[in-house]
């Protein structure tokens, strides 16, 4: 690409850094039977594989796998053949571990399909959960014919096969009980009795006793059947959580455990004599979705799930993830290192020490994340209320001070000291703190800002004290903040209302939107060697204006997204720009005049934040909505 302004710049290729679950929601797992250290699990930010008992994870990379995986599936006796369900998209199956994929869709008229459970005698045949609709495939996926059900108004919750008798077939519903088939799907009845009207969630059959099923209900503990269905007792006296899942030991079957979710107590359950009695194996700080005992040594079990609060109070991180068991449930172990699969919505380098990289996210009791190697590996650092950590600043004259904020339920102000965030100031319940800036209008002096849903704060004391600055802020919800770089007293301020910025340290604003077409500005960007030049995000693409806010002018040439969510520009290079969209990396060597993307590697393309290295500005980071973080591969142009 040449264009007036334009330098040479080195294609990007990205690798992701950090991997690892860090708690986040897993909704079903998947145990290669051959080689137990390797199993899958699915997660709203796509499919992840681990091959050393979840030590460190990898991504499953396939430009299909970047959206929610609901369930996972490995063929029986096949281990290299993999199916993955994704809501609103389908089915796709793996014969390469994971490799290559292709959507096997044919046949399916609902693709909301939210389960998949394999015949494990027959590996071809499959079923396919959605809402209300069961489907069934006899050749792998090939194609698919939706099964006729006695009632199609429920909600489908579970699919369980007999393994003794792999024709028998029970379907968890949503109010309708339990449907049993004994030919493979063409008859069903309707199991009702003692489970009229209850809502079940999860099944289990116990492969050595026939006529032995269990059933997970919502609110109503677990029931037994020793009859196939036809009558049911109640045997668990959990009170009104909802058991999601349920787990036999394949070697001793009167041990059972059981997920439970939502309602305190949660956790994993266990009992030792077919469900006479139960007791409570920790975990209780997590709504457990899936369990797997691993068929050659027992006593291990994985579970997965997400992070709730206990009973309300907040005593533990709310971490979900997944844990291992090596002694049938008694400990468990967290094996969620690293930091991928979160959104990462600021990201900030040390400046005198760029090793360390600070990244802001979504996990609630874990929203600050640090990396104090380059990315290599993360350490989440717990904080004792729910907090989203939104954006970061370094105090320009001690760039080795580093200030957080944060929202969820109060709004805080944080300075980062030995790596732990230290609450400082602006503790506020009544708004949301979205951005954070610092300037040095002196040598002796310090302002650092605030951007919230009420306007803007400032604070000239290192932010143990503030002020709201509002005169003349229209609109008071404040989304972005930008100083700049050569008259720090020049703030810019983006807002549902435009851009306004102020010349004299906050203390007046001035509207200047003239020429934006879209007066939500989400994102802002000052060039360092020009400040006048200012490039402005909104969700219909970038604004820029060269004579210091008093006119814009779109600059969207090559974009192939428009929902513009950060900006940076090369500290050397300025004609360099960088943003990060819902549809991926955008790189501009002409000051905005064309963009390309630079997605190479980049299997999550929903970018949220960039990162450049100041010592290097080849090396540049970027967090993604439930992707993680991302690292350039480029060398030095």
């Amino acid at each position: 690409m040449s264009a007036p302004l334009g330098v040479d710049a080195p294609a990007i290729s990205w690798t992701p850094i950090a991997t690892g679950l860090p708690g986040a929601p897993i909704l079903d797992l998947a145990m290669n039977p051959s080689n137990t250290a390797n199993f899958f699990a699915a997660s709203p930010g796509g499919l992840y594989q681990t091959t050393d008992s979840g030590l460190s994870w990898s991504p499953v990379i396939a430009e299909e796998m970047i959206v929610k995986a609901d369930a996972v599936a490995i063929a029986p006796g096949i281990p290299s053949t993999i199916y993955i369900a994704k809501s609103g998209i389908g089915v796709s199956r793996s014969i390469d571990n994971g490799a290559t994929w292709l959507s096997v869709n044919n046949g399916l008229t609902d693709t909301n399909v939210r389960l998949l459970t394999i015949d494990p005698t027959t590996p071809s045949i499959i079923y396919a959960g959605t809402g209300k609709s069961i489907y069934k495939s006899i050749d792998s996926a090939g194609a698919w014919t939706e099964l006729l059900l006695p009632n199609t108004n429920t909600e489908i919750n579970a699919i369980t096969i007999d393994p003794a008798d792999t024709d028998i077939i029970y379907v968890a519903t949503g109010g309708a009980g339990v449907l049993k088939s004994p030919d493979g799907g063409t008859s069903w009845s309707t199991l009702l009795t003692e489970l009229t009207n209850t809502y079940i969630l999860s099944i289990a059959v116990d492969s050595t006793t026939p006529g032995i099923v269990y059933a997970g209900t919502s609110g109503d503990g677990i029931f037994k059947s020793v009859d196939g269905g036809t009558s049911w007792v109640s045997i668990g006296p959990f009170g009104t959580q909802y058991i999601t899942t349920i787990k036999i030991d394949p070697t001793t079957p009167t041990t059972l455990y059981a997920g439970g979710s939502m309602i305190f107590p949660q956790g994993v359950y266990k009992s030792v004599n077919s469900g006479a009695n139960w007791d409570n194996v920790v975990l209780d700080f997590m709504s457990v979705f899936s369990l797997a005992v691993d068929p050659v040594t027992p006593t291990t079990i994985i579970a997965g799930g997400q992070g709730e609060l206990t009973s309300g109070i907040v005593s533990l991180p709310a971490m979900g993830g997944v844990y291992l068991s090596t002694d049938g449930g008694t400990t468990w172990t967290d094996r969620n290192n690293g930091m991928t699969n979160v959104d990462v919505k600021s990201l900030l380098i040390n400046p005198t020490d760029t090793s360390i990289i600070y990244a802001a996210t979504d996990r609630q009791y874990l929203g600050l994340h640090i990396s104090i190697n380059g990315g290599m590996s993360w350490t989440g650092r717990e904080m004792t209320s729910p907090l989203d950590i939104k954006d970061f600043a370094t105090n320009p004259l001690t760039p080795y001070i580093t200030y957080a904020v944060g929202t969820r339920r109060s709004s805080q102000v944080f300075e980062i000291i030995d790596q732990n965030l230290v609450p400082i100031g602006f503790n506020n319940e009544q708004t949301a703190v979205n951005a954070i800036v610092s300037a040095a209008p002196s040598q002796s002096s310090v302002e650092i800002y605030i951007g919230t849903d009420s306007g803007v704060y400032k604070s000239t004391d290192f932010a143990l004290n503030w002020t709201q600055v509002n005169a003349g802020l229209a609109n008071t919800m404040i989304h972005t903040l930008a100083v700049d770089p050569v008259t720090q007293t020049t703030l810019y301020a983006g807002t549902d209302d435009g851009v306004f910025k102020s010349t004299d340290s906050g203390s007046l604003w001035q509207r200047k939107s003239s020429g934006l077409t879209t007066l939500a500005i989400d994102t802002l960007a000052v060039d360092p060697s020009d400040p006048d030049i200012l490039y402005a995000g909104t969700s219909n693409g970038i604004f820029q204006t060269k004579n210091a806010a008093q006119s814009w002018a779109p600059t969207n040439s090559g974009l192939t997204n428009t929902n513009i969510q950060c900006l940076a520009i090369d500290p050397t290079q300025t004609e360099i720009v960088y943003t990060g969209t819902a549809d991926g990396f955008f790189r501009s060597v002409n000051q905005g005049q064309s963009w390309t993307g630079e997605n190479d590697g980049l299997y999550v393309k929903d970018v949220e934040s960039i990162a450049i290295d100041p010592d290097s500005p080849a090396t540049i980071y970027i967090g993604t909505t439930q992707g993680g973080i991302f690292k350039t591969q480029q060398s030095n142009p």
